[in-house]
């Protein structure tokens, strides 16, 4: 026969085990609510895109200069060279200047200072007339006809006659001839400011143009600096005078 105590303990069991499903019902709809669980995604960082390389710029290759043409020296220029020597031995300046063709120059305020190629201004409002002097190693322009003559001049007052180098005596004199060119050179006292001992070889290239009353003084090369560049010559020399001879 079943005690009460049995019964009591059965009915217990009984009432857990019915508090136990809605419980278990709960946590599986709860579960079932979330529903399963992912893993999350990890995002890969993003790289640095690569910089478009920029093309290397195209250079434009600078047009070939045209040589000038060398050409022969005519017996005109040889007979006017006769009559610039007699002038340089003479130390006839009028010479040159009465020959010489001129440019009327007034200074404006962009002329002052003097640019590149222009002319020779020291104040706005100067006036003189012009010389196209060019200079081997460096920029021409124009310059006052008196500075012009003023460098013809040096060779001879400044000149060591009694000197001589590679290129004969240091006399003021006739070295060479171009197509429409005559050089003269000579050798001078040096100036303080230039490197050497010695006497200094420099040469000067007059340029002249043949007209109906004559020849004409149009322009001055100065090679006081490259001295030698008319006497040997050298290359830019040769190709300025468009030829040479010696005298």
């Amino acid at each position: 026969m079943i005690s009460l105590l049995t019964i009591n303990r059965a009915l217990v069991l009984l009432f857990a085990f019915c508090l136990s499903i809605p419980i278990a019902s709960a946590a599986c709809t709860f579960r079932a609510a979330e529903g399963p669980t992912e893993t999350p995604r990890v995002t890969p960082p993003t790289l640095p895109s690569r910089p478009t390389s920029t093309p290397e710029p195209t250079l434009t290759p600078r047009p070939t200069r045209t040589p000038k043409p060398i050409l022969p020296v005519p017996q005109e220029i040889r007979e006017l060279a006769k009559e610039v020597d007699a002038a340089l031995q003479r130390r006839d300046l009028l010479f040159f200047k009465e020959s010489a063709v001129t440019l009327p120059i007034t200074c404006g305020a962009k002329d002052v200072p003097p640019g590149i190629g222009g002319p020779d201004c020291q104040y706005v409002g100067q006036q003189f007339d012009g010389f196209p002097i060019a200079r081997m190693g460096s920029e021409g322009g124009t310059i006052p006809l008196e500075n012009a003559l003023a460098l013809i001049e040096r060779l001879w007052s400044e000149s060591v006659p009694q000197a001589t180098d590679q290129f004969g005596s240091g006399e003021a004199r006739v070295y060479a001839l171009g197509p429409s060119a005559v050089v003269l050179t000579a050798l001078i006292e040096r100036p303080q400011d230039f490197a050497g001992a010695g006497p200094l070889r420099v040469s000067l290239a007059t340029h002249w143009r043949q007209e109906s009353s004559g020849w004409r003084f149009v322009k001055l090369t100065s090679a006081f600096v490259l001295g030698k560049a008319f006497l040997v010559p050298e290359p830019a020399a040769l190709s300025h005078l468009q030829g040479w001879e010696r005298f």
